[in-house]
């Protein structure tokens, strides 16, 4: 073989080699590349928010669904829909593995009163959820004071109204109420929480105003996490009169007597009628009551009654619901008169001679 010749096979076989390292290098980082490009492409996927929008079902309420935006506001409107007995669902698309925040808002539509059994209107109500699948929740009224409680619509807490209303282990959003217009609460969560909103509607209906009206009251009450005394005894007092409610056979009567046995902090107050005396026949007595104390300092109600008098006696009081009362002793004999003093929540009685 030549020298020529020899050049040119090694001339051939450099060109090999150099085309083969470069298709090499070329397949390998297409690869690379490939394999990044997998890892960042994002999986979308369609979930279902189903709702239960309740005080007992409402029906043909008008629900939106909001995105919540990072400041904690509502957002960019998903879907609306109406519901049909308290049930309406949204479907959201979202990244797999990514929880998104959503608001449900709901008004108007109509439903049946536990504690009248009259028709009524609904308010608005409103719950917010996580969620990156498929869920389904309440929205009643415990949602809607935590929703106008919270400082945004990222910061909601459930576990504040359930605690106020005895539901500490009951997740208000995540569980279904029982319907007691139509069954009998068991002894669970979905029992319990419905005998907690038979009890709202009863509250209602002492307090002779709305359900909007309701939980904006409770909701201000509640602006330091828990309910004041008068406002127990106010939900006391609702738990004895739901016994002639409606749906008084349907109630979780654990719930209720819990319910009725709120420990009061407030001192009764003392009633002070005054020392016994005597007067001339025919002349007019006057009572004082002011020494009546109470250690809370509570503004105090008077009331006195003539408990005995002398036979024929016409005797009768004026100003009988003040401190200072009188009378005329028209006749000779002993007169006996009784005062009550009440702050509102305990009384306490005293008599005079």
């Amino acid at each position: 073989m030549n020298k020529k010749s020899l050049a040119f096979i090694l001339l051939h076989s450099s060109c090999a080699l150099l085309l083969s390292a470069c298709g090499g290098s070329s397949s390998s980082s297409d690869s690379n590349t490939s394999e990044a490009q997998d890892s960042e492409t994002a999986i979308e996927t369609t979930s279902t928010i189903s709702a239960f929008v309740t005080k007992g079902p409402v029906d043909g309420a008008s629900c939106n669904l909001y995105s919540i935006t990072n400041a904690g506001v509502a957002g960019s409107l998903l879907g609306a829909s109406s519901s049909t007995a308290g049930a309406v669902s949204f479907s959201v698309n979202s990244t797999e593995g990514s929880a998104e925040n959503y608001l449900i808002e709901c008004s108007g539509g109509t439903y049946t009163d536990e504690s009248t059994g009259a028709t009524m209107t609904a308010p608005q109500l409103r719950a917010v959820v996580e969620t990156s699948a498929n869920i389904s929740i309440t929205v009643s009224p415990l949602t809607e004071m935590a929703v106008a409680l919270a400082s945004d619509l990222l910061s909601v807490d459930y576990e504040l109204v359930a605690e106020a209303f005895g539901l500490g282990d009951v997740d208000v959003l995540t569980t279904a109420p029982t319907d007691l217009n139509t069954e009998s609460a068991a002894d669970n969560d979905a029992g319990d929480y419905g005998t907690v909103l038979a009890l709202v509607s009863q509250y209602q209906a002492d307090e002779g105003v709305s359900l909007q009206q309701t939980m904006n009251s409770l909701v201000l009450e509640l602006g330091d996490g828990v309910l004041n005394q008068t406002v127990q005894d106010a939900l006391s007092s609702a738990a004895t009169n739901l016994g002639s409610s409606s749906v008084v056979a349907n109630l979780n009567s654990d719930v209720v007597a819990a319910i009725q046995q709120v420990e009061s902090d407030n001192s009764a107050p003392v009633a002070e009628a005054g020392a016994d005396f005597s007067a001339p026949t025919g002349s007019s007595i006057g009572l004082d009551g002011s020494a009546s104390t109470d250690d809370d300092n509570d503004s105090l109600e008077f009331s006195w009654n003539i408990t005995s008098q002398p036979d024929g006696s016409g005797a009768s009081l004026a100003n009988s619901s003040t401190s200072s009362p009188t009378f005329i002793a028209d006749l000779d004999g002993t007169y006996v008169v009784q005062l009550s003093v009440s702050d509102g929540e305990a009384s306490s009685v005293d008599s005079i001679t």
